[in-house]
């Protein structure tokens, strides 16, 4: 290196480069950023035999060119090949491993040893992309850190079968905005527990699919609050899934719901079992669709909520689009009311089995309810006997409106008053040209 010097200014020639520097103005020359350093990812396993062999959970889709530390003290090896990736234990214990390099696919779905990983210590950087499966049936994995592989744009059924995993971290999705999908990405994990953490998927703004996704988390009490889906606009409704089909379904500590939950997800056609089975919820909150205006389809969304004991009067007066209604309340046998003006705003076409075997129910004047588009109602109110008062003004109600014609209805038990109104009612109704088909208690 030569140095020339004036009265203010140093010419530096080091040999790569050569500049000149002003000695009382001028900076230093621009550092080059430094890389940032891939993390390796960090996971424990154990070997449950004194002499045992364990295999990486690769797939043949997958890229691979890591050094892996076995954590046993044995020397690093380097996989390139995902037929090579294991290891012999001779001792029976748990052992740390240490992946560094890429590693793109992480797949349990058919790993044989997918029971032996216990826990993820460091999720790191090594190139993941499509995360799916990639802990499959890990019934032993018990815990897991914070901030998931950050190039992750798919999590379907990722953690799904961990039945041991207790908890899911604050966090663990934070700064994972190129996921499109939570299918069924925590289904069957049954020792989940209390709360879901806040703002679990506030980054992930490129989710179009939440499907399945708590599927059968038998112990969550509680969801993470009104804005738990507030950045995840882009939900929708496709030909293979729908956004929030059976998100929550079979989820039997469930106590609440909070209100408004879907407001930030108005493209939603429909919401299928969202809630089916649900054993433990008593309250629907009035708010829940109310920006879901687009909504076609409440097939089955709370079917089996065995403990429902009331629903709110207005729940779909906003769901002016809805036309299906199949076993929406099906065997909520807790319900006692359903409120008479439940579906006034609503052009309903299919009622079937919407409150079948709701054994409950007696309370119901369903004649304000638009009928006009009405094509299917077959076990309507099965196992039902609505009491004679509401069950006179319903038929009254019904056969005041324009209706389709050959619909087959089914009122349960419910017995209508001879001789009078109600009879000519449904007699307007059985006869030509409706033609419709009665299932009751008869007269009374």
């Amino acid at each position: 290196m030569s140095y020339m010097t004036g009265l203010n200014n140093v010419f530096i020639n080091s040999g790569l480069a050569s500049y000149l520097v002003n000695s009382r103005t001028a900076a230093a020359p621009p550092v080059p950023p430094v890389p940032p350093v891939a993390l390796p990812f960090i996971f424990q396993w154990e070997s449950t035999a004194p002499t045992q062999t364990l295999t990486l959970p690769l797939i043949g889709a997958g890229s691979y060119n890591f050094s892996v530390d076995w954590g046993d003290g044995s020397p690093p090896e380097t996989i390139t090949d995902y037929t090579l990736a294991y290891h012999e234990y001779t001792l029976q214990n748990s052992y740390v491993v240490t992946i560094d390099g890429q590693c793109t696919r992480w797949d349990c779905v058919v790993a044989p040893d997918a029971d032996k990983i216990l826990q993820v210590l460091q999720w790191g950087d090594i190139g993941i992309t499509n995360a799916d499966a990639a802990f499959y049936g890990c019934v032993n994995l018990t815990d897991v850190v914070e901030t998931f592989w950050q190039g992750a744009t798919s999590c379907s059924t990722t953690f799904y079968g961990c039945t041991s995993l207790y908890s899911i971290p604050f966090g663990l999705f934070t700064g994972c905005t190129e996921i499109t999908t939570f299918y069924s990405c925590f289904g069957q994990c049954t020792t989940l527990f209390g709360t879901l953490p806040a703002n679990l998927f506030d980054d992930c703004t490129q989710v179009t699919t939440f499907a399945f996704c708590f599927y059968g988390c038998t112990g969550i009490e509680y969801l993470c609050g009104s804005d738990m889906f507030r950045y995840n606009t882009l939900v929708q409704d496709d030909v293979f899934t729908d956004g929030f089909e059976s998100t929550f379904r079979s989820m039997t500590s469930l106590v609440e719901i909070p209100d408004e939950l879907f407001r930030y997800n108005t493209s939603i056609i429909t919401f299928s079992t969202t809630f089916y089975g649900c054993t433990a919820i008593t309250d629907i909150p009035a708010g829940l669709f109310t920006y879901n205006t687009n909504t076609e389809s409440f097939a089955q969304t709370f079917q089996g909520c065995t403990a429902l004991t009331s629903i709110p009067a207005t729940l779909f007066d906003t769901n002016t689009a809805a036309v299906h209604f199949t076993d929406t309340f099906r065997g909520c046998t807790a319900l006692t009311d359903v409120p008479d003006n439940l579906f006034d705003n609503n052009p309903v076409v299919y009622f079937t089995d919407c409150f079948n075997s709701c054994t409950s129910i007696v309370n119901c004047d369903c004649g304000t309810w638009d009928w006009t588009n009405v094509i299917g109602a077959t076990g309507l109110f099965n196992g039902s006997t609505i009491n004679t008062t509401d069950y006179d003004s319903s038929l009254i109600g019904i056969a005041g409106q324009a209706v389709q014609a050959g619909v087959t209805v089914d009122f349960g038990s419910s017995l209508y008053t001879s001789g009078g109104s109600a009879e000519a009612a449904r007699d307007t109704l059985t006869d030509a040209p409706n033609s419709w088909t009665i299932t009751d208690g008869g007269p009374v």
